[in-house]
């Protein structure tokens, strides 16, 4: 069966969209969400976008997060769910911290996903997870028994040597893609195009950090040719 269109939905709204101007009970505008210092980005990052309150979502019967997925499957047969970990936690930080000063916020998991499955087979909608990044265990297995599929992307496919992994290796409930639209082209990558912009926009804490990521790099560039000469 054809999928036809495939969308996103996004983690978070603008903190000063229409979302949260009509229901300003449900956003936390305090604090905004992000996610912790990791390889990607070493010194935290903050999306700038205030986070739901979890318990203004059970109190009101979890309507809020159906109404999301309603108006996001209703014209589509498959639909990417950004970061989908916050069905578990969130990485809030408080109004004018940094991002290395947040703290994980906890979620219904199992009722969220339960919602999720029902409204995916409603719909007839697919469901992929976006599930970069730090990964808690606990969510790993959830997402799989709810017929979420994973995703998987070519520069984060490698083992502790850095070798690429041929993509009969990946788990058949999976969906895999060489870029996303916050990682850079492949050329980018293979340039590392996107750490000397880091560099400039200062992304790092330090140059041994850097270093270490273009070392890295260098490694999986060298290793990735000889898997296609």
């Amino acid at each position: 069966m054809p999928i036809g269109l495939y969308r996103d939905l996004a983690v978070g709204v603008a903190e000063g969209g229409a979302e949260t101007w009509c229901d300003r009970e449900l956003y936390c505008l305090k604090a905004s969400v992000g996610a912790p210092p990791d390889i990607l980005g070493p010194l935290g990052q903050n999306w700038g976008l205030p986070p739901m309150d979890p318990h203004i979502i059970t109190a009101r019967a979890y309507e809020p997060f159906i109404e999301l997925l309603r108006a996001n499957m209703q014209n589509c047969g498959a639909l990417r769910i950004d970061h989908v970990m916050s069905m578990l936690r969130l990485w809030w930080i408080p109004y004018g911290e940094t991002a290395d000063q947040g703290a994980y916020v906890h979620y219904p998991v199992d009722d969220l996903l339960s919602i999720l499955a029902l409204e995916s087979k409603r719909h007839r909608c697919m469901v992929i997870g976006e599930d970069l990044g730090t990964v808690p265990v606990e969510i790993v297995g959830k997402l799989r028994s709810s017929g979420v599929y994973s995703y998987k992307v070519l520069y984060f496919e490698n083992d502790h040597e850095k070798t690429f992994r041929a993509p009969k290796a990946y788990p058949e409930q999976s969906m895999a893609v060489a870029a996303t639209h916050d990682l850079p082209t492949l050329r980018g990558y293979w340039e590392s195009g996107d750490l000397t912009l880091g560099k400039t926009l200062g992304l790092y804490p330090d140059e041994v950090v850097l270093r270490g990521l273009y070392q890295d790099r260098e490694t999986g560039e060298a290793r990735a040719a000889g898997c296609t000469a």
